[in-house]
């Protein structure tokens, strides 16, 4: 019996470590960690965890209105995810008008269908930001493109079978100053068009907004509301102390009760389940140090982490 016990654990765990066609969702209060691109390096000089995955940009195609050097193309994409090989992936794909006109007319259907082969082709889960920020005035999405253009990425991609995607709905919870702000309800594409609310935050404290700053106050709770009545999970796409340590210069202790704190309560405190810190803060061994005692917490869910915890329905 006891030998039966021990093979019968050995299979679960083989199962949960396979990759699946429907990518992981993990159990409630339970939070995936993503590294970005850019941060991926410092990580292990760092003696941080592995993370669960890798963030990073790109886009459809070079559009010449709106430059991204830093961007990674379609040929770019297909190398490199040739290169990391079996490692979850969070893609935020950043869109213009334009290119949102071009998905409107089937005129990207070649990039559409190119990114599919590259997605099918890879042997992992990928979360899918499909626009960037898409209520931030500051990108003058024309929502109705944006819905529009979500949804037929969307069904050109189920045209192409491709099952290992979530379409992440990527939009910011801060409330503008100068501009009308563009309400949640007018570019949503739809229960059927998406898999997670993504979030950036940057932001947080009312003092984090200084008079002449284009944002005014945050939102974050009416992210999470829309998120929870349209019971979808949260994924915090982007989160990152740049701005606070601009205007501020908080370092140490100061910054880590300032923003780390407030930041992860709203982690605990809402559907949180998967979240990218951008590290501007590896220069800060009190910082690093929290955060390396942070992440040693069981809620959060590593490369390495016990795959019994992640089929433990009690959590």
């Amino acid at each position: 019996m006891k030998y039966l016990y021990f093979l019968t654990i050995a299979v679960v765990t083989l199962l949960a470590c396979q990759p699946s066609d429907k990518p992981f969702v993990p159990p409630k209060n339970d939070t995936l960690t993503f590294v970005h691109q850019y941060d991926y390096i410092d990580h292990p000089q760092q003696n941080l965890p592995d993370p669960y995955g890798i963030a990073f940009y790109a886009s459809l195609y070079q559009d010449v209105r709106f430059p991204i050097s830093k961007d990674k193309n379609i040929k770019e994409l297909d190398v490199l995810l040739d290169a990391l090989g079996n490692v979850p992936l969070l893609i935020m794909l950043r869109l213009t008008n334009h290119q949102l006109q071009d998905i409107n007319q089937s005129q990207a259907d070649a990039e559409l269908d190119s990114l599919a082969e590259i997605f099918n082709d890879y042997n992992n889960d990928i979360y899918l930001g499909v626009g960037f920020e898409v209520n931030n005035p500051r990108y003058m999405f024309v929502s109705s493109l944006y819905t529009k253009a979500h949804r037929y990425l969307v069904e050109r991609f189920r045209q192409n079978n491709v099952n290992n995607v979530s379409y992440v709905w990527h939009v910011i919870g801060m409330e503008p100053r100068w501009e009308e702000p563009i309400t949640l309800e007018s570019c949503y594409p739809g229960d059927d068009y998406v898999d997670w609310v993504g979030l950036s935050m940057h932001n947080i404290l009312p003092h984090h907004y200084p008079d002449d700053t284009f944002f005014k106050k945050s939102s974050y709770d009416k992210v999470s509301a829309f998120a929870s009545d349209h019971n979808l999970p949260i994924m915090m796409c982007e989160a990152s102390t740049r701005s606070v340590k601009n205007n501020f210069s908080y370092r140490g202790d100061s910054l880590w009760v300032d923003w780390y704190e407030p930041f992860l309560d709203f982690v605990d405190n809402n559907d949180v389940r998967a979240m990218c810190h951008i590290f501007y803060s590896f220069e800060d061994d009190f910082i690093v140090n929290r955060w390396r005692k942070e992440m040693q917490k069981e809620k959060y869910i590593h490369a390495r982490s016990e795959p019994f915890k992640l089929l433990n329905e009690e959590r």
